[in-house]
């Protein structure tokens, strides 16, 4: 063989090389793509008043099997802290759809700081597990303006502030 043919197979050796990585690559992407993403955050939604929520929501391509869930860090001195803890508890072992949500409310006075630990598989059985800390009280600064006129009435008032609130909510 001459040095032609080797610089030809070691051209052939590194496109074969080439495409068997771009081929792994791609189905990594494809498998990244399509996995379940769960999520546990705190909401706060402000139509004229806010309400607070703690929300678990599958941000995935793919349904998710929900196979714990511990409360690491919840403050048991408050009341509310069992009610929170046992809606979430329910989840487990149930099947989260992609883009579906669960949500708990939550009352205005719960400040106290959360850490949640979640595990869950996909419906291939590869288990995946997150910890989230949520901020109860982190849009308590947050300041919303409500406009009055004095020829509106106060139905006209409520109206205007609610539609105001519903826009920049859905922007």
């Amino acid at each position: 063989m001459n040095i032609a043919n080797w610089i030809s197979v070691a051209g052939i050796l590194v496109s074969l090389g080439i495409a068997t990585w771009s081929a792994h690559q791609t189905k990594v992407a494809a498998q990244l793509a399509s996995r379940p993403y769960i999520s546990i955050y705190y909401e706060a939604i402000d139509v004229t008043f806010t309400s607070k929520y703690i929300a678990i929501k599958n941000f995935g391509k793919s349904s998710a099997i929900i196979e714990d869930i511990q409360f690491v860090k919840l403050d048991s001195d408050n009341n509310y802290s069992k009610e929170i803890k046992n809606a979430f508890l329910q989840l487990i072992g149930g099947s989260i759809a992609p883009f579906q949500k669960f949500a708990t409310a939550i009352p205005d006075d719960y400040k106290s700081p959360i850490t949640v630990f979640i595990s869950y598989k996909d419906l291939k059985g590869k288990r995946y597990s997150e910890t989230f800390i949520l901020k109860t009280d982190m849009t308590g600064k947050f300041h919303r303006i409500t406009y009055t006129k004095s020829s509106d009435t106060p139905v006209a008032t409520a109206i205007k502030n609610s539609a105001a609130s519903i826009i920049k909510n859905l922007k």
